[in-house]
């Protein structure tokens, strides 16, 4: 880690280190998305290890800006290879302001509730080793970053404007031979979404939403790869999506702010092992 990440952030870090009051932790959902047709895939050259970061948050979330100030210098120290994922959940701290959009989703109640999060903020790098706080994040990353990838991947989106047809197509490469089952998760999120947002004892008019939770394209625990999981292996699949004219809040959907993110998970423990995101509109 560069020792001028911690001189930018420090600050923020100490504004961080306490949480929002704590819920009961409610019951989450399962449901199907969209499969994919897998063929076998194309070897992936010079692979990078991509690391997943979930921020957990809320615009009723008092500590939840401080939080946004940490993670936009991590991301602007590592660039694309921290992809992030806003999760705008729990009610008492994700319930919009009037005049606010409502950026709940299904797939984010159903995470919340399965990661036991019931304080905000909070966040989870690669879903390995639990939720933390914001403060945590920055050694979590620098290990995850560390790591042998066990999975490359190359993400391809294309985008037809006139029919809102979404054709994702991941190609997944296996560096080292898997025993359990691996599956692959699809979301869309979105940036540049403004609203109020408390921040302390006060509130921030037109504050900026980025990387936001929008839905899930495929089941939000994932669909299987398939495979043999050898070293060596590859798979190719290719899925289909409408971009929809309006989200279920009502909201118009912009296409140019929106980002298609994908990871591949261990089916039974849940752990992130590769990520990657792209823009629907380049």
């Amino acid at each position: 880690m560069k020792k001028t990440i911690f001189v930018s952030i420090i600050a923020a870090l100490a504004m961080v280190m306490a949480s929002c009051d704590k819920i009961e932790e409610g019951e989450y959902l399962v449901y199907s998305g969209s499969t994919a047709t897998w063929q076998d895939g194309t070897h992936i050259a010079n692979p990078r290890n991509r690391v997943l970061l979930e921020k957990y948050t809320g615009m009723r979330c008092t500590n939840c800006p401080q939080a946004d100030t940490v993670i936009a210098a991590l991301q602007s120290s590592y660039g694309d290879n921290l992809v992030v994922v806003a999760v705008h959940a729990i009610d008492v701290f994700a319930k919009p302001y009037t005049g606010n959009e409502d950026l709940r989703t299904e797939a984010g109640n159903a995470w919340v509730g399965y990661f036991g999060i019931t304080s905000l903020p909070k966040v989870l790098v690669n879903r390995s080793g639990g939720q933390m706080a914001v403060a945590a994040a920055a050694s979590a990353i620098e290990a995850a970053m560390a790591a042998t990838p066990a999975v490359a991947m190359e993400l391809g989106v294309s985008y037809d404007n006139s029919t809102r047809k979404l054709r994702i197509t991941p190609n997944i490469e296996f560096l080292q031979d898997m025993e359990g089952q691996l599956t692959l998760t699809l979301v869309i999120t979105e940036d540049s979404i403004t609203g109020r947002q408390a921040s302390g004892s006060t509130h921030i008019e037109n504050y900026v939403y980025n990387h936001v939770l929008r839905t899930a394209v495929t089941d939000l625990w994932g669909t299987d790869i398939g495979g043999e999981g050898r070293a060596g292996e590859c798979r190719k699949g290719t899925f289909g999506y409408t971009l929809p004219e309006t989200w279920p809040n009502g909201k118009s959907v912009v296409s140019q702010r929106c980002h298609v993110v994908a990871f591949v998970s261990d089916k039974e423990n849940r752990q992130i092992l590769q990520s990657a995101e792209s823009k629907i509109v380049r």
